[in-house]
């Protein structure tokens, strides 16, 4: 979603310049930076497991080759974001329509690999919850067995206990 709101920014950022309208301009190229930044911040996060800075996950294998390997996909994240940024500081013609030329090129296929990259996040996420879910069917049989042998070792001695306690209070009365 990020990328395409990058890419419709570029593009309205061009298309005010062509028109000299400054002041939607500025507004645009400051969301456009915002936008930017978040993208660059995600693309840091997930390709790293960094969530804070004392909470880390270790990325999958399929996910580190998604980020890291032929796809580079945070190699191209990163690019992608710092071109859309360059867009605003470049005011020679020529050079903006050369970087909107190759961030509208680049865009479909990042999209794409992004795209690839959250279904794999998802497909390890279902894994996990199955996983969470065998570990909770194996909590609840041990215990109803502990509960079983609470039921065996304790409290039917305790019963035998209770009715020979019972049987001997009558005889001796």
């Amino acid at each position: 979603m990020l990328s395409q709101h990058i890419a419709l920014d570029v593009h309205k950022i061009y298309q005010l310049r062509q028109e000299r309208n400054k002041e939607h301009e500025e507004a645009i190229q400051n969301r456009l930076e915002a936008l930017c930044d978040e993208m660059l911040e995600a693309n840091r996060i997930l390709s790293s497991g960094e969530l804070s800075s004392t909470k880390k996950i270790a990325l999958s294998d399929e996910i580190r080759e998604l980020y890291f390997g032929s796809k580079r996909v945070a190699q191209r994240v990163e690019a992608y974001a710092l071109s859309a940024k360059e867009l605003g500081r470049i005011k020679e013609p020529k050079a903006a329509r050369e970087l909107l030329k190759m961030i509208a090129h680049e865009s479909e296929p990042l999209l794409a690999d992004l795209n690839t990259v959250v279904l794999q996040y998802q497909k390890e996420g279902e894994e996990r919850l199955v996983e969470i879910q065998h570990l909770e069917g194996i909590i609840l049989v041990m215990t109803l067995f502990a509960l079983l042998l609470e039921v065996i070792f304790i409290f039917q001695p305790l019963v035998r206990h209770i009715v020979e306690l019972s049987k001997d209070n009558a005889l001796a009365e």
